[in-house]
């Protein structure tokens, strides 16, 4: 399980696991009295999708599902609980087709010493290694990493005076948030492993 911590007014946020009820009315009942909606964009079909826990008739968001970015309007500062499985083998990561242009994601995985997700505080990994399947090829000693994105871009409500935060390849990023990225071309989002982490160490420095 991991806690998000929610803030008045807007988060973006995801889940980095295959999640014990994807259900939006399970994941959010403990705290829906201080949610308002829940949105997703499929740039793919140009389609937002909401849950709004106090009009059931207006939903179209079916499922909380990683790979994806949430935008969750709250009422009040709370905090989701979230449980799943990522290293179940039974269970297979979801993987997402992403669309040249702004695509919404999150994160797939977790880190065994981070279980909370407070604000971009950059506990995770280097932003080419988790978004590692949309690169260009392997990275060249002394040079920029390449990639198949130019932008990622996340957003915390406390920061709001600037709104956005900015992101490069060698920039930490953080389990539990979620992101706009923009993509170059078309590609396939998964979990990837296979990151030189070694060698993107001694680039980003």
């Amino acid at each position: 399980a991991i806690t998000i911590e929610l803030n008045k007014k807007w988060n973006l946020i995801s889940v980095p696991f295959v999640l014990l009820n994807d259900d939006p009315e399970t994941v959010f009942e403990d705290i829906e009295e201080e949610v308002e909606s829940v949105w997703t964009y499929d740039a793919e079909t140009k389609q937002w999708f909401v849950y709004r826990p106090e009009a059931n008739g207006t939903n179209n968001l079916e499922e909380i599902t990683p790979g994806w970015g949430y935008w969750v309007m709250a009422y009040e500062d709370a905090e989701l609980v979230i449980g799943g499985d990522l290293y179940n083998p039974a269970i297979a990561l979801p993987e997402r087709k992403l669309v040249e242009g702004y695509n919404l994601i999150g994160l797939y995985g977790v880190q065994e010493e981070i279980m909370d997700y407070h604000g971009p505080l950059g506990n995770g990994e280097r932003a080419y290694c988790a978004l590692h399947s949309l690169k260009n090829g392997p990275p060249v000693m002394w040079t920029n990493l390449p990639t198949k994105w130019e932008n990622l871009v996340g957003y915390w409500e406390p920061d709001n005076e600037n709104e956005w935060d900015y992101y490069n390849a060698c920039d930490r990023t953080d389990i539990g948030a979620g992101y706009w990225v923009f993509m170059d071309e078309d590609e396939k989002y998964s979990k990837s492993s296979t990151c030189p982490y070694d060698l993107v160490e001694i680039i980003c420095g």
